[in-house]
């Protein structure tokens, strides 16, 4: 089993509000101190869904250079449901050995108040983060 402290956290997509528009979201790099991550979760979180999410509008795309995107299959025909899925979280699994080095979240809003927040953690790394700072915590890290 992978620990937290195994792992590393970056954020996607800060929480926000979007409405008919497209979130803008940070890219997920899986290169880590030189190595690849053998595997990479990304984690949506819906706060409130105003219109659904139609198919296409939520997925998951990557690039070899952080510039050219492509979707990455299984993912271009996800929905949101409005008001069903307010409080959900969506977790995408990914294997980055059969992946491009660079993930990014596409997410457009519905015509209705959307409210999301996305993050990646990056686990399986073939060396261990080993401070706060390289295991992503921006914040205060306490271990009990």
């Amino acid at each position: 089993m992978v620990s937290s402290q195994d792992s590393k956290i970056m954020t996607m997509l800060a929480p926000v509000s979007a409405n008919g528009a497209a979130f803008t979201t940070t890219t997920l790099d899986t290169v880590q101190q030189g190595v690849k991550a053998d595997w990479a979760t990304v984690y949506v979180y819906f706060g409130s869904v105003g219109a659904n999410v139609t198919s296409g509008n939520f997925k998951l795309t990557e690039s070899d250079d952080n510039s050219t995107f492509v979707d990455v299959a299984g993912t271009t025909t996800l929905t949101v449901t409005a008001t069903t899925d307010n409080g959900k979280i969506w977790a995408f699994q990914l294997d980055t050995r059969k992946r491009r080095r660079y993930i990014k979240l596409a997410l457009t809003a519905g015509a209705g108040p959307t409210l999301a927040a996305a993050w990646g953690e990056l686990s399986r790394q073939k060396e261990a983060p080993s401070t706060a700072a390289t295991r992503g915590v921006t914040g205060t890290e306490i271990i009990l």
